[in-house]
């Protein structure tokens, strides 16, 4: 059985940049909420700054081209994905409507049924077909990734503005 690291190796996918981008949006956020503690709640144009500030990070996450799987669903970070009967989308679903990285776990997951099938198929000469699912597959993954990771990075850089 193939193990994570040996298939985004064998993808060629680097998720190294998504990780920093998340960890550099997780301590923006540590810091937007230290600095939210401290405003003065009986000033209401400090809570309309706050709470504007708070929409303008949420929409960030939102792209007008939809996932890749999906072009109706606009959310990056949370959306149901789209192959919630597979194994891997169960272990990635919050069982509440969404998902984490819906764009990332359907491709994934279309790739690993894909190459799982090819593996264990006998010559059918759906081969091709195969292939190309595969290829289509990894191209969308592989345009999704930088988008995702510009947008959480984006995010990050917002959060670090002041006066929030």
């Amino acid at each position: 059985m193939i193990n994570s690291d040996e298939f985004l190796n064998k993808m060629d996918l680097d998720l190294k940049s998504l990780e920093s981008a998340i960890k550099n949006f997780s301590q923006e956020a540590i810091k937007f909420h230290g600095r939210q503690d401290k405003i003065n709640t009986n000033n209401p144009l400090m809570i309309r700054q706050m709470n504007d500030k708070l929409l303008l990070i949420e929409r960030q996450f939102l792209d007008h081209r939809g996932l890749p799987s999906n072009n109706l669903k606009r959310h990056l970070i949370l959306s149901p994905a789209e192959m919630i009967n597979t194994i891997m989308a169960k272990h990635h679903y919050d069982g509440n409507g969404g998902g984490l990285f819906p764009a990332i776990i359907d491709e994934l997951d279309q790739l690993m049924g894909t190459m799982f099938n090819h593996d264990n198929d006998d010559d059918d000469g759906d081969d091709d077909d195969d292939d190309d699912n595969l290829h289509h597959s990894l191209l969308r993954l592989q345009k999704h990734l930088p988008i995702l990771i510009h947008t959480i990075q984006s995010a990050a850089n917002s959060l670090s503005i002041e006066p929030f």
